[in-house]
C-alpha cells in the first residue's frame, strides 16, 4: 500500500512538472511561440490535431460578462444582380453613393440595408410594415464562409461592449484612417504598438474627427494588427438618397424597439451611443463571430 500511494504521488508530480512545461507549438500563419499547457482557456486545435494559440484570442471584445466575439474584417456588402455577399476588401472601404443605384437587378456593390434585410437587401421600402421580422445578415453565405457563421449584435450586446466591459471607455476613439473618418474600437486586452501615438477620446466638434487624430496607412497596418476595429463613417440611405457620408457612423443591431424604430450603434467624431430610427434607412452593417471566447 506504501509502495503504491508513492507511486500515485510520483505520478502526480511527474503530470503537474509536465502540465507546466512550455512547449513551442505552431500557429495557423506558420509562426511559433512558447506555450503553456497550464494556460487551458487558450488551447485550441489545429485541423492536424496540434495545439496552438492563435493570435485572434487577444483581438476578442467583450459583449456580456461571460462572452467575447471577433468583428468581421470589414462591413458587410451585397452584389444584388449576382445575389452575392462579402465583407469589404478592408475596415476602411465603403461603396459611398454608389448606394443610391440599390435594387435587385444593379450591377455593383452596396452596403447600406434597411433593418433586418437579411433574406432582401435591396428593400427600399417605407412602410414600417415591410421591416417587421428580422432576418439576419449572416444567414446568409458571406465569401468563403457558411451560413450562421456570422451574425448582429443585440442592443444589449453593443451597450456592454461600449460602456460596461471593463476599461470601456479607453476602448473607444475616433479619427481619420486612411482618409476615411470614422470610430475606432480597440479589443478588451487591447496593448498599443511602441511606436503608434494612438489618442483616446473624442473631437470636441461633429465634423472633427482629423482634429483628433489623422491615421496613415502604415500606422493603421500596426493597429489593426494589435486588434484595432474601425467602423468607417459611411452615412445612411433613406430612400435612395444617401446622408451624411464620411460625418456619421450608424451601423444596425437587433433590435425593433416599439412600432416604429429599431436600434442602431450611433458615433460621430464626439459621441458613440446606442440610439433608434427608422427601420427602412439604409444603415451599415458590421457583423460578429458566432463562436464565443
Amino acid at each position: 500500500m506504501k509502495k503504491f500511494t508513492l507511486f500515485f504521488i510520483a505520478l502526480q508530480m511527474l503530470v503537474s512538472a509536465f502540465a507546466q512545461e512550455n512547449l513551442y507549438v505552431c500557429h495557423k500563419d506558420g509562426t511559433y511561440s512558447e506555450f503553456s499547457t497550464s494556460d487551458v482557456e487558450k488551447v485550441r486545435l489545429e485541423s492536424d490535431g496540434s495545439p496552438y494559440t492563435p493570435d485572434d484570442d487577444y483581438k476578442v471584445f467583450s459583449i456580456n460578462p461571460v462572452d467575447r466575439v471577433l468583428f468581421s474584417p470589414g462591413n458587410l456588402q451585397y452584389y444584388p444582380r449576382r445575389k452575392e455577399w462579402r465583407f469589404a476588401p478592408d475596415q476602411t472601404a465603403h461603396v459611398g453613393k454608389e448606394n443610391e443605384n440599390i435594387s435587385p437587378n444593379y450591377s455593383g456593390w452596396i452596403d447600406l440595408f434597411g433593418w433586418g434585410t437579411g433574406d432582401d437587401p435591396t428593400k427600399t421600402s417605407m412602410s414600417y410594415d415591410s421591416y417587421s421580422t428580422f432576418v439576419d445578415w449572416g444567414s446568409n453565405k458571406i465569401g468563403d464562409d457558411e451560413p450562421n457563421t456570422w451574425r448582429t449584435l443585440s442592443l444589449n450586446e453593443w451597450e456592454y461592449l461600449l460602456h460596461s466591459r471593463e476599461n470601456a471607455s479607453d476602448l473607444i476613439t475616433v479619427g481619420r484612417v486612411k482618409g476615411n473618418n470614422g470610430v475606432i474600437l480597440l479589443p478588451d486586452n487591447w496593448v498599443c504598438p511602441d511606436d503608434v501615438d494612438l489618442k483616446i477620446g473624442f473631437s470636441s466638434y461633429e465634423e472633427g474627427y482629423a482634429s483628433l487624430q489623422i491615421i496613415s496607412e502604415p500606422m493603421w497596418d500596426k493597429l489593426e494588427a494589435a486588434g484595432a476595429i474601425f467602423l468607417p463613417a459611411i452615412g445612411y440611405r433613406k430612400g435612395v438618397t444617401i446622408n451624411e457620408l464620411q460625418e456619421s457612423c450608424r451601423y444596425w443591431a437587433g433590435y425593433w424597439h416599439m412600432t416604429t424604430s429599431a436600434a442602431m450603434f450611433y458615433g460621430n467624431a464626439m459621441e458613440a451611443e446606442i440610439a433608434f430610427t427608422f427601420p427602412y434607412d439604409g444603415l451599415a452593417v458590421r457583423l460578429v463571430s458566432t463562436q464565443t471566447f
